[in-house]
């Protein structure tokens, strides 16, 4: 169950990761990463 949780967190950061290479901006993109990855991992988005 926890390992999940991992999982879905590096799933967010990588989207997170990949809007920050769509926009020219990899802070921000990293920081959208961690927002979705925190709340994937927590189930909040299923």
């Amino acid at each position: 169950m926890k390992n999940k949780g991992i999982l879905k967190f590096f799933a967010g950061l990588a989207i997170g990761i990949g809007i920050g290479f769509a926009t020219n901006s990899i802070g921000i993109g990293i920081g959208i990463g961690i927002a979705f990855g925190a709340a994937f991992s927590q189930g909040k988005i299923v």
